[in-house]
C-alpha cells in the first residue's frame, strides 16, 4: 500500500508516471506501507515491531522462539525483552537446563538410575528386580546361602587347625617337661648309686 497523505493529485499523478512502485508496493512486508521519500524513491514504512528497507524484520523478542524444551516466552514490548515460563523439569534464561530427576534416587544400590520421560526409572543389576531393584533374585540368594556356608566352614577349619596347632604345642611341652622330670629320677638313682 502506497501513502500518499497530504499530496495534492497532480504530484501524486506526476510521482506514479516517473516512478516504478511495484518494486515498494512487491517489497513491504509484514504490513509496511509504501511511502514517498523524494521525488523518485519510495520508502518503506514499516508496521510496529517490523524493521529493514523491506520491513522483512521481525524485532519481536518471542519471533525466534528462544525458549527451549517447551518453555514459554513472555515478551516486555515496552523494553523489547522477553523471559523464559520453563516446565518444570526445566531451568535456566532459555530453558536450556533439565532438573536431575534422578538426583534422589539410588535404586537401593543395585542399579542405575534412567530418565524416562522426566521419571525416574532403574534398571536393576542382574540377579536383581523391582521397582527400585530391591527384590533379590532365587538365584543370587542362593549363592549367597552357598557362600555365607562356605564362609562358617572355612572358619571352622580355620579354629580346628588353630586349636590343632595349639594342642600339638602343648603336647610338646607336656613331653618335654616329662623327659626332664624322667632325666631327673634318672639322674638322682644315679647319684644314689654311686653314693650307696
Amino acid at each position: 500500500m502506497i501513502n500518499f497523505n497530504n499530496l495534492d493529485i497532480d504530484t501524486i499523478k506526476n510521482y506514479l508516471e516517473s516512478t516504478n512502485v511495484n518494486d515498494c508496493l512487491n517489497n513491504c512486508s509484514n504490513n509496511g506501507l509504501c511511502n514517498i521519500l523524494n521525488s523518485t524513491h519510495l520508502l518503506c514504512k514499516c508496521d510496529t515491531y517490523f524493521e529493514g528497507r523491506e520491513c522483512q524484520f521481525n524485532m519481536r523478542p518471542c519471533y525466534s522462539n528462544p525458549c527451549l524444551n517447551s518453555g514459554k516466552c513472555i515478551e516486555d514490548m515496552s523494553d523489547l525483552k522477553f523471559e523464559c515460563n520453563c516446565t518444570e523439569f526445566h531451568y535456566g534464561t532459555y530453558c536450556e537446563n533439565k532438573i536431575d530427576v534422578c538426583q534422589n534416587e539410588t535404586c537401593s544400590y543395585n542399579g542405575v538410575c534412567q530418565d524416562r520421560k522426566n521419571m525416574p526409572e532403574c534398571d536393576c543389576f542382574y540377579l536383581y528386580e523391582g521397582e527400585k531393584c530391591e527384590i533379590i533374585s532365587a538365584e543370587l540368594k542362593t549363592i549367597k546361602s552357598i557362600i555365607s556356608i562356605t564362609s562358617i566352614i572355612a572358619i571352622i577349619i580355620l579354629v580346628t587347625f588353630c586349636l590343632f596347632i595349639c594342642s600339638m604345642d602343648l603336647l610338646k611341652l607336656c613331653n618335654r617337661r616329662k623327659k626332664r622330670r624322667v632325666r631327673r629320677k634318672v639322674e638322682k638313682i644315679k647319684l644314689n648309686y654311686i653314693n650307696f
